[in-house]
Formats: structure tokens, sequence, C-alpha cells
């Protein structure tokens, strides 16, 4: 998960330099803002499972820390 738009102008640099990482492991790169827009939600829903590992490109100082676990709540458990 990467800022694709932020304060510094700059943010593309994490999401460009972390393709690299989500290619070896064929992962997409989510690109946000300050919220997580509904197209994007949608395609987390579709796609996350409980073995989804969830990386902040720059970190929280970049991708907030409310934004990088948004996410979670999409993934629904079942119970057997």
């Amino acid at each position: 998960m990467a800022r694709g738009n932020g304060p510094n102008g700059d943010e593309f640099a994490d999401a460009l330099s972390g393709s690299a990482l989500a290619a070896t492991e064929s992962a997409p790169v989510v690109l946000t803002d300050n919220t997580v827009a509904s197209k994007t939600a949608d395609f987390l829903k579709e796609n996350m499972s409980d073995k989804t590992v969830i990386t902040a490109l720059g970190g929280t100082a970049v991708v907030p820390a409310v934004i990088v676990d948004s996410p979670l709540r999409y993934l629904t458990r079942t119970s057997k």
C-alpha cells in the first residue's frame, strides 16, 4: 500500500520502488490517499485472504496507520 498523492509530491517514489517487491511476490501495489476509495475497497474485498500481508511503503509516516489497518475489516472469517 502506497500513498499516491501526498503533501510532498514525491510519494510516488515509494510506490515505484515498492513495485519491484510486489513483482517478486506477484502482489499488487495499492495506491491510496487520506481514505481508501470505494473501488479500491471493492478490489481489497475481492482479493484479500487471511494470508494477506499489508506493507505500508514509506511506513506510517507516509501511509497513516488508520489507512493501513482499514482493509483488515474486509476480511470475513467463518468458523467451521
